[in-house]
């Protein structure tokens, strides 16, 4: 069991430094061709296994489908919920670059229509 748990540990450090460098690795390189995004946006099918359909007649089966349905729908609602949350915050920060380059943009015409 204590091996076990020594693995599991490593396994998730390893994971978790990856996940760091790849996304230290993404913030150095600063804006690419594509997407801003620095790792790929998880799908709901790779965090959440569904329920496995019990056996017709099995009374514990049908209650352990029902127990996990309702677990598979709510993590479906957080996910959902997490996903508009973060395009609201993709809009938010889309506006504030459009903001941001529209006041240098007016800067640069100005500075340019001054110095001719």
């Amino acid at each position: 069991m204590k091996q076990i748990n020594k693995f599991t540990l490593c396994a998730a450090t390893a994971i978790m430094m990856v996940v760091i460098a790849s996304a230290a690795i993404g913030y150095s390189v600063g804006v690419t061709s594509g997407s801003n995004m620095y790792i790929t946006y998880p799908a709901f099918h790779n965090l959440v296994n569904r329920p496995a359909k019990p056996v017709s007649g099995d009374k514990s089966g049908i209650e352990r489908y029902e127990r996990e349905g309702k677990e598979y729908v709510e993590s479906a609602e957080r996910y959902l919920n997490n996903a508009l949350s973060d395009i609201n915050n993709i809009s938010t920060e889309a506006d504030a670059a459009t903001a941001e380059i529209n006041d240098f943009i007016a800067e640069y015409n100005n500075l340019m229509q001054e110095s001719y």
